[in-house]
């Protein structure tokens, strides 16, 4: 039987801001709306990578859409 977990990958709101280009305030405000799923762990927002993967690939489809 494998019990390997699936190793979870989580990002800061500063790597997400030097991954996508943009400043963390906006980053701030992108989790603030919801548009990005993040969670705190203390005073701290993190984001998993699978789910700025999935934000990424929704605006793709989103802006192909105009």
């Amino acid at each position: 039987m494998n019990n390997k977990k699936e190793e979870i990958e989580v990002l800061t709101v500063e790597e997400v801001a030097n991954l996508l280009k943009l400043s963390k305030i906006t980053i701030y405000r992108l989790i603030k709306t919801g548009e990005i799923p993040a969670y705190k762990i203390g005073a701290s927002w993190r984001i998993n990578k699978k789910d700025l993967e999935l934000y990424i690939e929704a605006k793709k489809k989103g802006s192909n859409e105009k």
